[in-house]
């Protein structure tokens, strides 16, 4: 599926997933957890929402999740939903959309 359209589908997801108004411009550079509140475990279930929607898996035959996602050493791609461990988790990658679109175009690409 060419990225063209499925931009759209993704966007649509993580609007329905997240209830992001419709007034709200989300792009390819939109950040995740800065732009639109996406933080720890709504994060982890919005991966898997997206794996369950376009059919894939950011783990497993095709590769671990910290390949699929660039991930170097301890890096994470979402802080704790706890305020104290945001305080100290420093190695958490900005993810956007158009990253996220990456990933999924990645992973269709080595099944």
């Amino acid at each position: 599926m060419p990225s063209e359209t499925l931009l759209p589908r993704l966007i649509e997801l993580i609007r329905s997933f997240h209830r992001v108004s419709p007034t709200v411009r989300i792009t390819p550079e939109t950040l995740l957890e800065m732009d639109l509140g996406i933080t720890g475990d709504d994060g982890v279930e919005l991966i898997e929402a997206i794996e369950r929607e376009f059919g894939i898996s950011f783990s497993g035959e095709v590769g671990s999740c910290r390949d699929v996602f660039g991930l170097e050493g301890d890096q994470c791609l979402f802080h704790s939903e706890s305020f104290w461990a945001k305080l100290f988790e420093k190695n958490v990658v900005d993810l956007t959309v158009g990253q996220l679109l990456s990933a999924i175009l990645k992973v269709w690409e080595r099944s």
